[in-house]
């Protein structure tokens, strides 16, 4: 849940839940900490303990009253009073995200060049996106359910003129290394293949180290039956070589983070992509997301029936 405050036109970030951890061996006495309760225990409570350092404050399940009451000057018709209930509490930032908090989760800095904007590692995030937003949130949210959340430790290796140490360290990286192609290679393959089928390509830039990315490959993976009807599915990582080249030609926007896509012809002629109206859509789990996506596809399969293309739909996850 992410609370978001429009402040002159530009959408700003309320509220996130972070994590950063380190693999410990299994004997590490820190291993045996108990598990941090994600529940807070009053309203106003601060924590820290995540990997950005971040203030979160607690906010209880309650009711409080939503909107504009009818006499307040320059109110829309829209906006009418109600009455809300939270049946779960939540951890709400308690400043807007830095840009140097951006940066560090989403390696990408779309405030910059923009009008009216201080520029630096503590100024706020803007020229930001709900769905860019919900992202970011979605990945942090995902790292901190994989671990407790909490910087355990850290170690320096120093292998300069040590040949063992540099021996295994190489060793070490050439075994966990994620696997790398020539993008370039797989594009010219996957064009080949859908003008040779009469099918139309399902570009996928993503990163083997962010959970959206993974979520999305696995999503694909289990509906490959049906989405191989229309498309051919060319997944491309930030680690192959020609990376940039190859997505330079489908977008030319590289502001709105990672999973994105693109519908394009075997010729390069780009249909459709991820990019709504409120910015990357990524994995598009929310209902803003799911909608698009299903716009998209309205617009761009030549073989998958109306049902099949809602049991797609029905199949991405709730946010």
């Amino acid at each position: 849940m992410i609370p978001i405050s429009a402040r002159y036109g530009m959408l700003q970030i309320a509220s996130i839940a972070v994590c950063c951890s380190v693999a410990l061996a299994e004997d590490s006495p820190l291993l045996k900490r108990p598990a941090r309760s994600f529940v807070g225990t009053k309203a106003g409570q601060v924590r820290d303990d995540n990997g950005l350092k971040m203030k979160l404050v607690w906010c209880p399940p309650g009711k409080f009253t939503m909107g504009s009451p009818k006499d307040e000057k320059k109110r829309n018709a829209n906006e009418s009073q109600v009455e809300v209930t939270l049946t779960k509490g939540f951890w709400l930032g308690k400043y807007e995200v830095t840009q140097g908090q951006w940066k560090r989760v989403m390696r990408t800095t779309p405030w910059s060049g923009k009008k009216h904007v201080e520029v630096g590692d503590d100024y706020p995030v803007t020229y930001v996106s709900w769905l860019d937003e919900v992202q970011m949130c979605s990945e942090l949210t995902s790292e901190e359910r994989r671990g407790t959340g909490a910087t355990l430790g850290s170690r320096r290796i120093t292998i300069a003129g040590n040949s063992a140490a540099e021996a295994q360290a190489a060793q070490f990286t050439k075994r966990y290394a994620p696997p790398t192609h020539d993008a370039q290679t797989l594009l010219d393959g996957a064009n080949r293949e859908a003008l040779k089928t009469g099918r139309r390509l399902l570009f996928v830039e993503g990163g083997p180290r962010r959970e959206p990315c993974r979520e999305m490959a696995r999503w694909m993976d289990d509906q490959h039956a049906l989405l191989s009807k229309d498309y051919v599915i060319l997944k491309v990582l930030d680690t192959d070589t020609h990376y940039g080249d190859v997505i330079g030609k489908f977008r030319s926007n590289r502001g709105g983070g990672i999973p994105w896509f693109a519908i394009a012809e075997p010729d390069g002629t780009v249909l459709a992509t991820s990019d709504s109206p409120l910015g990357n859509t990524g994995f598009p789990s929310s209902f803003e997301g799911k909608k698009y996506l299903k716009h998209i596809l309205d617009h761009t399969a030549r073989h998958l029936a109306p049902a099949e293309r809602e049991r797609l739909i029905e199949s991405l996850p709730n946010d």
